[in-house]
């Protein structure tokens, strides 16, 4: 059995004992560094789920929902001096208001058609933009029975500023103490859509290390398939902008008080293999 069928399983089994909301569909976010395999696990999820279950289930990528690059490069310009929201990718950088509107009207389904956002990652040279509304995807919410929320930080909860500051001095990011502050403030927009998440799935690298070695693949992939994307130099910088806030909040995803038992959570090893899961 591939190490992506024992965590499908694993998944599967986890949802079956969920309890499950009348009247909507269950909305299960699926949280994991770059390149741990959580967009394939969702898109596999789908698939099964769909085939074995005869379920409706619709994906939904935090990565959607980034700002347009336009929105970006404005973002940048306002704080030259926070060099973590220069690129997408931290708390800051998303749609969070288009991101709540999506999830609200899934936990309030009503006849009304439901717009989802795509974000088109070769575009400005793996800088990426948002796509036009004809590439976005259309779904009729009652319809639906399983909304599989995925991204990096799904679940993410902001830290006390204090407690920010003196982690964040305790590392080798001490000189991006305002930074991480800034992003720290802005994730405490997001929670209104997290809360709307009815259980987790965490994935977790043994040795965060691995994440740059999971990017670098992932970025390679994409350029075979679409001839465009980052260098791998531009890779590591951009995974650079991540790694802060891995350090700084992964340790308290698998405790959070709104979701409880209602998460699972899966550590892999370099080559994805799952070696613990609880």
């Amino acid at each position: 059995m591939s190490s992506l069928n024992v965590v499908i399983q694993k998944v599967v089994q986890f949802y079956e004992k969920q309890s499950k909301p009348e009247g909507r569909p269950f909305i299960l976010g699926i949280s994991g560094p770059q390149g741990s395999g959580k967009s394939t696990l969702a898109l596999t999820l789908k698939e099964a789920m769909e085939r074995k279950k005869g379920k409706v289930v619709v994906n939904i990528s935090l990565d959607d929902f980034y700002l347009t690059h336009e929105e970006q490069v404005a973002l940048g310009k306002s704080h030259p001096d926070n060099p973590l929201i220069q690129h997408r990718g931290l708390a800051g950088t998303h749609d969070v208001e288009l991101m709540n509107s999506v999830i609200d009207s899934f936990r309030n389904p009503t006849d009304t058609p439901i717009e989802i956002p795509f974000y088109d990652k070769s575009k400005y040279n793996g800088y990426g933009d948002r796509a036009d509304k004809s590439r976005w995807q259309v779904v009729s919410p009652k319809e639906v029975d399983l909304v599989l929320f995925e991204g990096w930080m799904v679940g993410f909860e902001p830290m006390d500023p204090c407690m920010l500051s003196v982690r964040a001095r305790s590392t080798k990011w001490q000189s991006l103490e305002d930074s991480l502050l800034w992003v720290n403030e802005q994730l405490a927009r997001y929670q209104p859509v997290f809360e709307k998440i009815d259980s987790l799935v965490q994935l977790e690298a043994q040795e965060i290390k691995y994440v740059y070695a999971w990017r670098l693949q992932q970025e390679h992939t994409l350029k075979t398939l679409i001839r465009t994307g980052m260098s791998d130099e531009e890779v590591e910088m951009f995974v650079n902008n991540y790694m802060p806030q891995y350090i700084l909040y992964l340790g308290t995803l698998s405790n959070k008080v709104h979701l409880s038992h209602r998460c699972l959570e899966i550590v892999l090893d370099e080559n994805r293999w799952p070696v613990v899961i609880h």
